[in-house]
């Protein structure tokens, strides 16, 4: 049976939240998300361990399914480029999943979304602080989520060919804000 996982009333940012608590994770939530968010919770709560991560990080982490795009933007700390489909914020312990996450997800499942924010957030707790470049970090990111497929590199071999690639050191602190670099610079 699944665990039993409480609700309660909090307010951040202005916006109303109501909470439900795991082990590892806090999520808020608005309206008729509940069931929503149950199932995120429960989804999180049971990740297997991270590869080369203590099992028990991330820990304390804070998620929102966020009820429109003004939410979504402001707890991410910023504007989303539009194929975002979430968003870890590590120096908040955060991780934020738009209500409307299916327009958003690049065709990834929302699974596969949930995965990659869940790395970030575990890969930074374990680093306590330490900057990695962002190359790394997504790297990291994609491998955690199952998202690193080796038949895709004939993609990336096409955009090195045509100088469509991005240099690595071109992604140590931008992201391509366009889906289709974004596209390459994740493989």
């Amino acid at each position: 049976p699944a665990p039993s996982h409480p609700v309660r009333e909090a307010s951040q940012d202005s916006r109303p939240f109501q909470w439900i608590e795991g082990d590892r994770v806090s999520l808020g939530f608005t309206g008729a998300d509940s069931l929503r968010a149950r199932n995120v919770l429960r989804f999180l709560e049971g990740l297997p361990p991270l590869a080369g991560l203590p099992p028990s990080l991330p820990q304390g982490v804070i998620a929102y399914i966020a009820p429109d795009s003004v939410a979504f933007d402001s707890l991410a700390g910023g504007t989303v480029p539009e194929w975002g489909a979430a968003v870890a914020v590590p120096e908040l312990n955060r991780m934020v999943v738009p209500r409307e996450a299916r327009r958003r997800t690049r065709g990834w499942a929302e699974a596969r979304v949930l995965q990659h924010e869940w790395a970030h957030l575990g890969l930074h707790q374990y680093l306590q602080g330490l900057w990695v470049p962002r190359w790394f970090d997504e790297g990291y990111a994609q491998w955690g989520s199952g998202g690193w497929n080796p038949t895709q590199g004939w993609r990336l071999r096409v955009a090195f060919a045509l100088g469509k690639a991005p240099a690595l050191d071109s992604l140590v602190l931008d992201w391509p804000r366009d889906r289709a670099s974004a596209e390459v610079a994740y493989l």
